[in-house]
């Protein structure tokens, strides 16, 4: 079905004309037909897959120019995230004399309170800075019709709950209400109907599953040697842009600093950065100034990063649901991309649950064993072993391998710091640090040159 068929206005078709939309992606087919008809709808797919034009296609097409009240509402989890909306948003709201306002924390609330004023029909924004106008009373929620909770699973894994159920009581309980998000655990759900209107759910998944364009691979290396690992993929060529995330705050910050040491162009981003600092380091890493963004999973949701070629973990997520959102920052939009995800022999334990995404059931895959292996395997400065991706073989060596996994399974729990969690008052200071996310992977050696990563003696750029 083309756009032109779910009675979107001439402004709306000549925009989606400029952007070279040619047609719509599977949840936008899905969801659009409910929207436009003012159902409640949930809408679940693959990252990158176009779920925030299917949202603001209808408020656009909704609103009234001619009041300026706030007639829709879009929370987001990260101020990156709702900048983005709010972007993209515009690109439509001109066509049809509409304002957006973005309302977000760490930056300064007097100009928000001015394009207020103004008349915004379309406020977007964060949890935290949500509440601030509210309780302001420079917000006023009570004309809402359209209601967006975007990424609501990493809202409620950032501790907005409480924030969300505010937000919420000071809409009118008339609206439309659209939830969008990659996965639906159990607290989503129970979050949807406790808002909703017998909601439509729309899914192009089933289960947690990653694009097919994304290449994905793991390393076997141990901790103290992951610097090293790192450095050689970004000296295999200059044309590849790296999103490499890590677990903490203190981890982005001591990788970046020795990356800096030895003379990489990179940037770090987390959420203890100021809003100004993060817009900046963003727009180097689009520009390609950068080649390279060292990060916490505060740009692992939502962010459309065009430039991005490789992920890298450089820790290993916690569990599947991360790993799915981190390596989803490359391969969008039917482009190609490579992750790879940097192992442990602490860290084993979490890649069991990185193989079975999808239906539940395992790829088989080509393992190709790193010279780093893990130490004291068969793999240390041997030769390569096979193996299967299926969790029935050992990986990476033979039995001792299999024998140490089982001793570190306790241990590795405990391997890297945690990324602290936070309840609604930090999170509100903070709003950035997020979620839980992940996707099956296959072991690689950067020497074989997959997709452009080549070797490891090439030369470091300087800029």
């Amino acid at each position: 079905m083309p756009f032109r068929e779910f009675g979107l206005s001439p402004e709306t078709l000549a925009v989606i004309r400029e952007r070279a939309f040619v047609k719509p992606t599977p949840i936008q087919q899905k969801a659009l037909p409910h929207l436009m008809a003012g159902r409640d709808v949930m809408g679940q797919a693959e990252t990158g897959t176009g779920k925030t034009l299917a949202f603001i296609l209808p408020i656009v097409e909704k609103v009234d120019p001619g009041r300026v009240s706030v007639q829709a509402l879009i929370v987001t989890p990260t101020r990156e995230l709702a900048h983005q909306i709010k972007k993209e948003f515009d690109r439509f709201a001109a066509a049809k004399r509409l304002r957006v306002a973005l309302v977000i924390g760490g930056e300064n609330m007097g100009e928000q309170i001015l394009c207020l004023r103004g008349g915004s029909q379309i406020v977007v924004g964060t949890p935290g800075r949500i509440l601030d106008h509210l309780e302001s009373r420079t917000l006023t929620l009570g004309w809402v019709e359209r209601l967006v909770l975007d990424e609501a699973d990493e809202l409620l894994d950032m501790g907005f709950i409480d924030a969300i159920r505010e937000i919420l009581k000071k809409c009118p309980p008339e609206r439309q209400t659209m939830l969008f998000s990659a996965t639906f655990p159990s607290e989503v759900e129970r979050l949807a109907h406790s808002c909703m209107s017998r909601p439509i759910k729309v899914s192009t998944i089933e289960g947690l599953t990653t694009v097919p364009e994304i290449h994905q691979q793991y390393i076997a290396v141990p901790t103290d040697r992951k610097l090293d690992k790192l450095c050689e993929i970004l000296d295999g060529d200059n044309l590849n842009v790296y999103l490499v995330f890590c677990q903490t705050k203190r981890e982005v910050d001591v990788v970046s600093r020795r990356l800096l040491g030895r003379g990489y162009p990179i940037a770090a981003l987390h959420g203890d950065f100021s809003q100004e600092h993060r817009n900046k380091v963003m727009e180097r890493f689009r520009s390609r100034r950068l080649r390279a963004l060292i990060a916490t999973d505060v740009a692992s949701r939502g962010l459309d990063i065009d430039v991005v070629s490789h992920v890298i973990n450089y820790s290993i997520p916690r569990d599947a649901r991360r790993y799915v959102h981190r390596i989803g920052r490359t391969g969008r939009a039917g482009r190609s991309g490579v992750a790879i995800t940097f192992v442990s022999p602490e860290d084993r334990w979490k890649l069991k649950s990185i193989q079975r995404i999808g239906s539940g059931q395992a790829s088989a895959g080509r393992l190709v064993q790193e010279n780093e292996g893990y130490p004291g395997g068969r793999g240390e400065r041997g030769p390569r072993s096979h193996g299967r991706l299926d969790g029935r073989e050992e990986m990476p060596g033979g039995r001792g391998d299999h024998e140490r996994e089982r001793r570190h399974r306790g241990g590795g729990r405990r391997g890297h710091e945690a990324e602290h969690g936070h309840g609604p008052s930090e999170a509100r200071r903070t709003e950035g640090e997020h979620g839980r996310h992940p996707g099956e992977a296959r072991q690689h050696d950067p020497g074989q040159g997959s997709q452009g990563q080549r070797g490891g003696s090439g030369h470091r750029e300087h800029r």
